[in-house]
């Protein structure tokens, strides 16, 4: 009895279309990488054609599953790609992306600041403060404060890892201090958001000349001066700036602007309290700039606790950096 010829599984697969195209994409992909592993297009190329190859074989899977396993496929392939790639972002924010369809949320935080400490880019920075205000299970006010402060680190020392990062260092910076301005004023803490803007305009924008070229200690100590001495900040009537409180150092600071002005008020008692409290509503937008040891303890008792930024709350802004038209016109 004659033997029937075995079917070769090429033969076999040629015949469905759609799974020859498939791995024609996949040999072809894979070709480009043995000849050049420097390539990331063709890294990224086969990583999201990966879905297409899983979808292939789990047929008519649910669609969560399906999900899972496509990340978790590409998640592999995104670890082979960075290890002849390290530096790549498109492939560190791919990875990461993939990471949060199959891990659990402390894994994956825990994978972004592994990312984070590895990086000489900015960028990766930035993109870490995004992800952690979408992560409810660590999220709060005072958790974000700390990554926000501790992220200025991150980008300064992208620049002592990789020197030709310089020119992306200050709008880093920069596009950092409007993110947490934003994120704390739509926190609630309104107070905390304007003082880190008015220091860092004072910082960035209108230090003086001959402060440019003082050591950064120096400079943090004489603006530590200004801000504890009460005098008046960028955005209020009264205030001159960094150069005039050096102008005028010895003499005495301007009153109080967190004390409501005497204006004229209507005849009747009901607005009267309306105008009052229109205005008072308006200061509490201004942090407080008080000498507490000339006030009574009734008139610190009614004082918000939030209200009043000490320098310590907006010193992690500030980064030395070069004087630089372009970076100032951004934060401005």
């Amino acid at each position: 009895m004659a033997r029937e010829p075995v079917q070769n599984p090429t033969e076999s697969a040629a015949e469905d279309p759609a799974q020859a195209e498939i791995r024609r994409r996949t040999t072809e992909l894979e070709a480009r990488i043995k000849a050049d592993k420097h390539d990331t297009d063709a890294w990224k190329q086969l990583i999201a054609h990966q879905e297409t190859v899983v979808e292939s074989s789990f047929g008519s899977s649910s669609r969560l599953k399906l999900r899972h396993a496509v990340s978790a496929v590409q998640a592999e392939m995104y670890r082979r790609a960075m290890k002849s790639n390290p530096d790549s972002r498109d492939l560190v924010l791919g990875y990461l992306d993939a990471c949060m369809d199959t891990m659990d949320d402390e894994t994956v935080l825990d994978e972004w600041r592994a990312a984070v400490e590895r990086t000489a880019d900015p960028q990766v920075v930035l993109r870490y403060l995004q992800f952690c205000q979408t992560l409810a299970t660590c999220f709060s006010v005072l958790w974000m404060a700390d990554n926000y402060a501790t992220a200025v680190r991150h980008i300064l020392r992208c620049y002592t890892r990789c020197p030709d990062k310089e020119p992306e260092i200050g709008p880093a910076i920069t596009e950092l201090i409007h993110s947490a301005c934003l994120f704390f004023r739509e926190s609630g803490f309104a107070e905390r958001a304007l003082a880190i803007y008015q220091a860092a305009l004072e910082w960035y924008v209108m230090t003086p000349d001959e402060k440019q070229q003082t050591s950064m200690s120096h400079r943090l100590h004489e603006l530590r001066q200004m801000w504890n001495s009460g005098w008046p900040r960028i955005g209020a009537e009264s205030a001159k700036g960094w150069t005039a409180y050096l102008a005028q150092q010895g003499l005495a600071a301007p009153t109080d602007p967190a004390t409501p002005p005497q204006g004229e008020s209507s005849a009747s008692t009901i607005d009267a309290w309306c105008d009052l409290e229109m205005r008072r509503s308006k200061l509490a937008m201004v942090p407080h700039l008080l000498d507490l040891t000339k006030r009574d303890s009734e008139h610190i008792e009614s004082l918000d606790p939030f209200s009043i930024v000490v320098f310590d709350d907006v010193e992690p802004y500030l980064a030395d950096l070069r004087p630089n038209a372009a970076t100032a016109q951004m934060l401005v």
